[in-house]
């Protein structure tokens, strides 16, 4: 079913190692690199190799080696449906019956065999963003397996300590992540945007992602709108700024690669950190002041909990690799380390108007987790 598509580049998504193959390996590098921060060192977890196949069949003779077999129905996400089957040989092999997301139906596939993935892509420009996709699902999974929980949360590390950013969408994580990093520039760095991990013993690890970007955030830091022209190169396809709506909230946004958002700030990439504290948004579209509070450990717990992701997160369902502990294990899992984080990380919410200066939220947050300029 497979051919060598060319020498090998080795990848770390936290601790799990991830060979790729694939004929333009240059343009694969450099897509993972505005994503992947290197190992985390902490773990060992298991090794993966993806072989990419990129041509306009390539899909459909994916498809082919399932052939009549039975076929099973996966939503890996929700608007896109994939059919699963599996050969004798123990090979399980995906194809995409519809894609609400980018309406590409049957324009890739992916066949997995133990540790060895194939994965087929009809152009060969959007091979590089399936390769980061599987490999976010290799790590969730991974991760997932040792006992870590799925946060939706955003993280940046300062001076070794880690303030993880916890909020449903549109509480104002991104730009109070940007604060940070505003207010420390090269003291910070990026762990994610959207997803974290976190681990036994206080550690968080960043789910590679990109970060989506609202006209009001653009405008109030001028380095990220200064970074738009670089992120259309990077990502074709992007909007121009003057469709991007400038309220709070909006979901038209620009998507940088995570390395390039933080680079905005003199910034880079961080794959793990330690926890220091914990950091609750409720930001506004209007310029209501700073106020920053420390929230007790109720209501931590209670916002911890609505923003975990394990074991059902809203945009991600298992699909690549089976799952090895069920729901209610997992579930359980996930409610012990809500209890744990609630009791020993320091907790603060702050509100603000994005109307008030990067300057003023970023002075409020050092001084609220203990960091110091």
């Amino acid at each position: 079913m497979t051919h060598s598509p060319g020498s090998p580049s080795f990848y770390h998504a936290g601790d799990v190692a991830v060979t790729v193959t694939a004929r333009e390996q240059e343009r694969v590098r450099r897509y993972l690199a505005g994503y992947l921060a290197g190992p985390a060192e902490t773990h060992e977890l298991p090794a993966y190799q993806i072989a990419l196949h990129a041509g306009a069949a390539e899909p459909t003779r994916a498809a082919a080696h399932a052939g009549a077999l039975p076929t099973t129905r996966v939503e890996p996400v929700p608007g896109v449906v994939l059919s699963a089957a599996s050969t004798p040989g123990g090979r399980r092999v995906f194809t995409v019956d519809k894609d609400l997301l980018e309406n590409r139906p049957r324009s890739w596939a992916a066949a997995i065999m133990g540790s060895c993935i194939d994965l087929h892509v009809a152009d060969p420009a959007h091979g590089p963003r399936h390769v980061l996709r599987l490999i976010r699902e290799l790590m969730l999974r991974s991760y997932e397996d040792i006992g870590a929980v799925v946060f939706h949360a955003a993280a940046v590390e300062i001076d070794g300590g880690t303030v993880m950013i916890c909020g449903p969408r549109g509480a104002g994580k991104t730009t109070t992540a940007a604060a940070l990093m505003h207010q420390f520039g090269p003291r910070a760095r990026l762990l994610s945007n959207d997803r974290v991990l976190s681990c036994d013993d206080l550690q968080v690890v960043g789910v590679p992602l990109p970060v989506p970007v609202a006209g009001g955030t653009l405008d109030a830091f001028p380095v990220l709108r200064d970074a738009v022209p670089v992120v259309q190169r990077e990502r074709p396809g992007e909007p121009a700024l003057d469709r991007i709506p400038l309220q709070f909230g909006t979901s038209r946004k620009i998507a940088f690669p995570a390395r390039t958002f933080a680079a905005a700030f003199g910034s880079g990439l961080a794959a793990a950190g330690r926890l220091s504290a914990i950091v609750f948004p409720s930001l506004t579209d209007d310029d209501s002041p700073v106020s920053i509070r420390h929230a007790a450990s109720a209501e931590t717990h209670a916002v911890l909990s609505g923003c975990c992701f394990t074991p059902a997160d809203e945009f991600w369902r298992p699909w690549l690799v089976p799952r090895s502990r069920d729901d209610a294990e997992l579930a359980a899992s996930a409610a012990r380390r809500c209890a744990e984080l609630a009791a020993s990380v320091p907790c603060i919410a702050v509100s603000s108007g994005i109307g008030q200066s990067p300057a003023r939220l970023g002075d409020a947050l050092a001084t609220a987790t203990g960091a110091v300029r």
